[in-house]
């Protein structure tokens, strides 16, 4: 039986936010009806000046339908979709960190070449829709998005969204990973480089409640969140656990997965701090992201 880290990380969206990845549950499919496969690339167009970084867009889709035993007319669909920006840069420290994390986010089956991103995705779109005689093929439908969302001399931010939606579960899932990377060294931002402190966890949880859960009443924000607003100390309140900060437009963000503090419906609350108040929070090997 096949074994991957891809579409276990579908089964973990279903079914929580541990960051595990499952492989769905197929039915046995006897006969591949139909095969369709389309690749488009569409690149920047060339300028006089060439930019210090810009982006090669990838995309992939793939599906196939599948016929059950004893179900003649009973039809799965099986679909696989990526969109992917792959970097264009001469730095190539900054091009392998990008590239490191993207396969990180896919897992850790694939073993080829980790900088040949698009051997990568197509390498997880054939083992999705493999059929072996033995296995199970339940219908789904899987889709990546990994955009870079902001360039400029001093970071460069990515997401990585994954969508995954199962024939038989009535519920689809959307998960987005953020990321930020030094422009001429490729580090990345992590939580490492913010003093994380009693001050910090009120002032990130004070942002939470004026710009993500803004809309909630203090009676639904009882049952939601899984900490005392009213009680910091004895709440559970903490910064994020799985996810580090990024940063966009100036603002450095603090990102939660799904249930790491309010309950699934709540999604992925976050909130973003200006440079000028999170700047003494922030460790010396941060700053070179902003100055």
């Amino acid at each position: 039986m096949k074994k991957s880290f891809l579409l276990l990380a579908a089964f973990a969206l279903l079914f929580g936010c541990d960051n595990k990845h499952q492989k769905p549950v197929p039915s046995t499919a006897t006969e591949t009806i139909t095969e369709t496969i389309t690749e488009t690339i569409a690149e920047e167009p060339a300028e006089e000046e060439q930019p210090f970084f810009a982006v090669e867009t990838y995309e992939v889709q793939d599906s196939r339908h599948t016929t059950m035993e004893g179900e003649e007319n009973q039809e799965n669909l099986m679909s696989f979709g990526c969109k992917i920006d792959i970097p264009v840069t001469e730095n190539q420290a900054l091009y392998d960190s990008i590239c490191y994390w993207i396969g990180q986010n896919f897992g850790s089956s694939y073993d080829g070449d980790p900088r040949d991103l698009k051997a990568m995705v197509n390498f997880y779109k054939d083992w999705a829709l493999d059929i072996e005689d033995d296995e199970e093929a339940d219908g789904f439908d899987m889709d990546y998005t990994v955009l870079m969302q902001e360039a400029n001399d001093h970071y460069i931010t990515y997401t990585f969204t994954m969508f995954f939606e199962s024939a038989f579960s009535p519920r689809s899932n959307e998960e987005t990973t953020h990321v930020t990377f030094d422009s001429n060294t490729g580090k990345r931002f992590t939580r490492q480089m913010v003093k994380a402190d009693e001050n910090l966890e009120q002032l990130v949880m004070n942002e939470l409640l004026e710009q993500y859960f803004i809309d909630w009443s203090p009676e639904d924000l009882t049952d939601l969140l899984y900490f005392d607003p009213e009680e910091l100390e004895e709440s559970g309140f903490h910064l994020p656990e799985f996810n580090d900060p990024w940063i966009s437009d100036g603002l450095v963000y603090f990102g939660y997965g799904m249930q790491e503090i309010a309950q699934f419906c709540a999604g992925q609350p976050k909130c973003g701090i200006p440079y000028s108040v999170i700047k003494p929070f922030l460790r010396e090997e941060a700053l070179s992201f902003f100055e």
